[in-house]
C-alpha cells in the first residue's frame, strides 16, 4: 500500500495540482494560494511556468469561461469585469474575454419584459428594476434604452 505524503510534506507542483484539480484557477490566483502555504517564491515561479507550459494554466481560457458562465447567470459587463478583476485576470486578457458578451440589450429586455409581465411599472417599481439591474452590472444606459423601449412596446399595444 502506498503511504501518502502528509501535507507538511508535499511539493509545490502537488499541492499546485491539488489545487487545480478542485477547479480552474487564474495565474495569480493560484500563486497567492500557493504563497499562503509559505512555498518559496522560486518554487512557486517555476511551478507556474511549467504549468503553463503544460497547458494546466490558461488565463484567457479561464476568463473566457468566467465571461460564459456570468453571463449566464444574467450578469452585465460591469459585474462580470468585477470578476475578473477579483480572480486575478491580467486586464487585457479580461478585456479580450468580454469582447465575446452578446448584446445586453437583449438580455435587458428580456429581464424588463419579465418584470412588466408581473405588473405594470410604476415609479417605485422602475426604482427597483433599475437597482436591481445595475446590482447584476448593467450600465445605465443600456437600461435606460431598455426602459424606453419596453414603454414605446407597451404604448403600441
Amino acid at each position: 500500500m502506498m503511504r501518502k505524503n502528509k501535507p507538511e510534506e508535499r511539493s509545490v507542483k502537488e499541492v499546485a495540482a491539488a489545487i487545480l484539480s478542485v477547479r480552474p484557477y487564474a495565474v495569480a490566483e493560484l500563486y497567492a494560494k500557493l504563497e499562503e502555504r509559505d512555498f518559496d517564491p522560486n518554487e512557486i515561479e517555476e511551478t507556474i511556468a511549467l504549468f503553463l507550459e503544460m497547458g494546466f494554466l490558461d488565463d484567457a481560457a479561464y476568463a473566457a469561461t468566467l465571461v460564459s458562465h456570468y453571463q449566464k447567470k444574467g450578469y452585465g459587463s460591469r459585474r462580470i469585469q468585477q470578476e475578473l478583476t477579483q480572480r486575478g485576470v491580467d486586464r487585457e486578457v479580461a478585456d479580450e474575454a468580454l469582447e465575446a458578451l452578446e448584446d445586453p440589450a437583449q438580455r435587458i429586455d428580456r429581464l424588463v419584459a419579465v418584470a412588466i409581465r408581473r405588473a405594470p411599472l410604476d415609479v417605485a417599481s422602475k426604482r427597483r428594476l433599475v437597482a436591481s439591474l445595475q446590482r447584476k452590472g448593467f450600465l445605465w444606459e443600456d437600461i435606460r434604452d431598455a426602459l424606453s423601449r419596453a414603454e414605446a412596446d407597451v404604448e403600441d399595444e
